[in-house]
């Protein structure tokens, strides 16, 4: 499965350590989103260098887009989220997003999405985490933020669906 990352996304798979447990997945990025870490790097964000380090060794293909300005201006979005959008746009792959905006104007354009814990529901059914721990990721985005809707959501597919 390929998958364009944004950089929310990006940040919550990183923090949660889920680049080598969601096997099978070719991780694109923008060149703007690169452009992103690159500044957390220098503000000494823990995250940032593991996307750096992961861009460096390969497993995070950046890739250039060439639709930035058109999807910025139509859509109102940020350069590195129209970045996102248009590289996910050019080749046909899924955008992973926690950007409800994104994910809309996404959806207009045809762009299937995906986000962290939906990312966590599927390592989980494929056999790559145990319930309990998909669980606990959960809970722990929960903490750091992440919307309580959607993690209730992820949680009751895990619950029902998983053995």
């Amino acid at each position: 499965m390929r998958i364009v990352l944004d950089n929310s996304s990006a940040i919550f798979i990183a923090r949660l350590g889920l680049f080598n447990t969601l096997q099978g997945c070719v991780w694109l990025m923008s060149s703007e989103v690169m452009e992103e870490i690159k500044k957390g790097v220098e503000r000494g964000y823990r995250d940032a260098f593991i996307r750096m380090e992961l861009i460096r060794t390969g497993r995070i293909q950046v890739l250039p887009t060439k639709q930035v300005e058109t999807l910025r201006d139509k859509y109102q979005l940020t350069t590195a989220d129209a970045s996102s959008l248009g590289l996910a746009l050019e080749h046909q792959v899924i955008l992973a997003t926690e950007d409800e905006y994104q994910r809309k104007m996404a959806y207009v354009e045809g762009i299937h999405c995906t986000n962290t814990g939906a990312l966590i529901y599927y390592a989980c059914k494929q056999g790559n985490l145990r319930k309990k721990q998909a669980l606990q990721l959960l809970d722990l985005l929960e903490k750091w933020g992440y919307r309580g809707d959607a993690i209730l959501k992820v949680k009751e597919r895990i619950l029902l669906e998983v053995n």
